[in-house]
């Protein structure tokens, strides 16, 4: 099982992932059953900007916007939500401003 990981301009370097303007993509393989959390704390073995999503005062959360298939996930825990074979989970930072 397999989920595509794609964090956008500004997250990709953030995250440690890319420098690369257009963002970055990663496949990354899981068990069944692999919480959004989970998914995380995987990718922040090799990339420890992860530990910024995984972290008890994860204040980062605040300030993006997690889509699962498109929909974005409000209003529940990251290890609430359980991962389906080809997902595509996308990162993008939430803008502010008037």
């Amino acid at each position: 099982m397999t989920v595509r990981v794609q964090a956008k301009p500004p997250l990709n370097t953030t995250l440690g992932l890319s420098k690369a303007s257009s963002g970055a993509e990663l496949e990354v393989p899981f068990t069944p059953g692999t919480s959004l959390q989970s998914l995380f704390e995987l990718l922040a073995v090799q990339y420890p900007g992860f530990k910024k999503l995984t972290a008890p005062t994860n204040n980062i959360l605040k300030d993006i916007v997690i889509a699962i298939d498109q929909e974005v996930v409000t209003g529940r825990q990251l290890d609430e939500i359980k991962l389906q074979d080809h997902s595509v989970v996308t990162l993008l930072a939430m803008y502010k401003g008037g």
